[in-house]
């Protein structure tokens, strides 16, 4: 049954009673749990179906004597799909970045918020940056993750854009570079 305070099936609306029946606002999907043994078995919720977009990656790979070496972009975005690899004559010993990314919601095309719904934050709560080496061979090779941002009330701190900005060192061996590799 749909909740009489439609809690399940907002941003939307519930048709017919039942929650298999929600119908969820436009940039949302229906997610419904069926297993039988889940703490949420039975439950409807409708969740984002958009990512993220990351507006600016700005990567560049820094030598011992301070070599540079920038990553490319094949247009005049920043975005980090538009990105190329970077090949330098130098062993990097760390990467800097600039990242910004942007998740927005149109809330004013969401219907009536039920009165127990105060307010609805929509954003970013957590970014992570995955460094993956690509052999010659083209194939990548996940290296490590660096948490930049971890909320761990999931709402209370949400910005709609963020902008990260750092040094990650490479000197470890795992980051170990071969001739060809990026």
């Amino acid at each position: 049954m749909c909740a009489w305070n439609i809690h399940f099936c907002w941003p939307g609306f519930c048709t017919g009673g039942l929650t298999e029946n929600c119908v969820c606002a436009n940039g949302f999907i229906k997610r419904s749990t069926l297993d039988d043994s889940s703490l949420n078995a039975g439950e409807t919720t409708c969740q984002p179906n958009t990512q993220p977009k990351i507006l600016i990656c700005d990567t560049v790979a820094v030598g011992p004597n301070g070599e540079k070496n920038r990553a490319i972009n094949i247009n005049a975005s920043n975005a980090c799909e538009h990105m190329i690899d970077m090949f330098g004559n130098f062993k990097p010993v760390r990467m800097a970045f600039i990242m910004e990314s942007e998740f927005l919601v149109k809330s004013s095309l969401f219907p009536p918020r039920p009165n127990f719904i105060l307010e609805e934050n929509f954003g970013i709560t957590d970014t992570t940056i995955n460094v993956k080496a690509k052999s010659t061979t083209c194939l990548y090779t996940d290296v490590s993750f660096h948490k930049l941002l971890v909320d761990t009330s999931s709402s209370a701190m949400v910005t709609q854009i963020r902008r990260d900005a750092g040094n990650i060192s490479v000197i470890d061996t795992k980051y170990n570079l071969q001739n060809g590799q990026a």
